[in-house]
């Protein structure tokens, strides 16, 4: 069986068919332990997060009535009972978060090693698994959204470097109305900011690349009392000479804003360190049109 909470939360048979997961509370149970997939859950953990204040004294029976039905739906996938907890015994590429966590690793080496055309490729396949936010269909359980925000911050990581991948190759003139966009949905994050300056710089259109730099710089300050990173200021200043960037800033030279974002470090999930090294294709995934 494989898993996908890149999206709603789907089961798929080996013969690419969906198993029917079951209502709200039953996606919520499987959401918790595909949240570590492989590893042991607390007993504590999944009482506390999926049913909240409305813990009692029965609550361990009714944790025990939901596995029960879960093990049946999942069947022949075996979920363990340990002493601590439960364990859902799949892989981690069982899972399509942990194929995109490995393919898009695989696509930010490749753009670090001066290969733009695979990094292309690969972060292609990486982002066509997602079919939507993460766990769309999943109550609110505090682990789960915890885990989904991380896995939206890491798609946006990588949408950054199937960008820049594509803005090295040459792509800039359809680039630019794609990084407007994002842009305008992530209007502090410094390394759209550094890729839609180079896409117009490179377009030959310094005067638009400029307006945008001040528009930012005087957005920074005005709500934060700070300055663009020394980074960015030198995509600014080969502009001001007429120049155009030299080259887009190397991966995580610009990562977001420094105010009100976390590094571009963060937003890695237990899937990163455990997944394996193959760049293998996406097209074994059923539904992701690939």
């Amino acid at each position: 069986m494989r898993f996908g909470i890149l999206g709603t939360t789907v089961v798929w048979r080996g013969d690419g068919s969906e198993a029917v997961v079951g209502g709200p509370a039953l996606r919520a149970l499987l959401g918790l332990l595909l949240a570590d997939p492989g590893q042991v859950v607390t007993t504590h953990t999944l009482i506390a997060d999926l049913y909240g204040d409305r813990v009692s004294g029965d609550m361990g029976h009714a944790l025990q009535s939901q596995i029960s039905r879960l093990r049946r739906v999942l069947a022949p996938v075996v979920i363990d009972s340990v002493p601590a907890g439960y364990r859902l015994s799949v892989d981690v590429d069982d899972v399509d978060a942990g194929r995109f966590e490995r393919l898009a690793e695989a696509g930010r080496r490749a753009l670090a090693d001066g290969l733009p055309p695979r990094a292309a490729v690969i972060l292609a396949d990486a982002l066509a698994l997602w079919r939507g936010d993460a766990f769309a269909d999943v109550p609110d359980v505090p682990a789960v959204r915890a885990l989904a925000h991380r896995l939206e911050e890491r798609r946006l990581a990588a949408s950054e470097d199937w960008l820049e991948a594509r803005l090295r190759i040459g792509e800039h003139h359809v680039l630019i109305a794609e990084l407007r966009e994002l842009v305008a949905r992530h209007p502090l994050r410094e390394r759209l900011q550094g890729l839609l300056l180079g896409a117009l710089g490179a377009a030959g259109e310094q005067a638009q690349a400029l307006a945008v730099y001040a528009e930012y710089r005087r957005r920074l300050a005005d709500e934060f009392g700070a300055d663009p990173s020394t980074e960015l200021e030198a995509i600014h200043l080969s502009l001001l000479r007429g120049a155009g960037p030299a080259a887009s800033p190397e991966p995580g030279e610009i990562g977001p804003a420094r105010v009100g974002h976390s590094g571009r470090g963060a937003g890695l999930t237990s899937f990163v360190g455990r997944a394996g090294t193959s760049t293998g294709s996406a097209s074994c995934w059923p539904g992701t049109g690939w």
